[in-house]
């Protein structure tokens, strides 16, 4: 799969979003009357201090904000998770482990799984489902700290450093045809606009985590719209 290099893109907004190397492979899965389903969002959290069940969590509130966003475009037609979840084709998919710490989690009743590794199973649940195609989603959450030693700034006994901590999210959504074929990726990277503040290094990341939602849903937002303008300009 291609990658996307991030960039953390810094406007004044409530979110600041920025789209990062949208991509339309095939214009008329995309185009025409189309079919498509959720078939995995994964996510992790980087510094923010969750246990592996908050993880998951955060990850399964994050897929029903996804899912929300694309049913309400115009440019896709959604099976519904539950109609993937309790399907024969999704049942053989095989997957991939969500143990440790610093693995990626995945949503409550989905799979997490490499769709190039399974592309069996995923023609077998499109043609199940009568899919035009799939949709992948990963999410990792992180922090963006800016910092500095307040020493010779305060009168402090001891060195001590002291800044401000935004919530960041770099969010990366796949489609895929029955040809096994990436038909649209878009990575869209976020930071919250509220921040808490961080005493050497410890901050209460806490308070962000529902901005951090919105700013995944706002994500979604952001790639549908990045992908209507790469269609409207064909």
């Amino acid at each position: 799969m291609n990658k996307c290099v991030l960039g953390w893109g810094v406007v004044t907004a409530l979110l600041l979003i920025a789209g990062c190397a949208s991509q339309v492979y095939n214009t008329s899965s995309l185009s025409q009357p189309n079919r498509f389903a959720i078939v995995s969002v994964t996510g992790m959290t980087s510094g923010l201090g969750l246990s592996q069940a908050e993880d998951t969590e955060l990850v399964t509130a994050t897929a029903g904000a996804i899912y929300k966003e694309l049913r309400q475009s115009d440019r896709f037609k959604l099976a519904s998770p539950a109609t993937v979840k309790r399907s024969h084709g999704y049942r053989l998919i095989q997957s991939e482990s969500t143990d440790g710490i610093y693995t990626l989690k995945v949503a409550e009743g989905y799979k997490k799984f490499d769709a190039t590794k399974e592309g069996d199973a995923l023609k077998k649940l499109m043609a199940e489902l009568k899919l035009t195609g799939v949709i992948q989603v990963q999410v990792v959450y992180g922090k963006q700290e800016k910092s500095a030693w307040m020493s010779g700034v305060l009168p402090l006994p001891v060195p001590v450093s002291g800044g401000l901590v935004k919530g960041q999210v770099s969010y990366t959504i796949t489609a895929y045809n029955a040809a096994d074929e990436v038909i649209w990726r878009d990575t869209v990277t976020a930071a919250t606009h509220d921040s808490v503040i961080s005493v050497m290094g410890i901050s209460n990341v806490g308070k962000l985590y529902p901005e951090l939602l919105d700013v995944a849903q706002e994500a979604t937002r952001t790639a549908l719209k990045d992908l209507d303008e790469k269609l409207a300009a064909r």
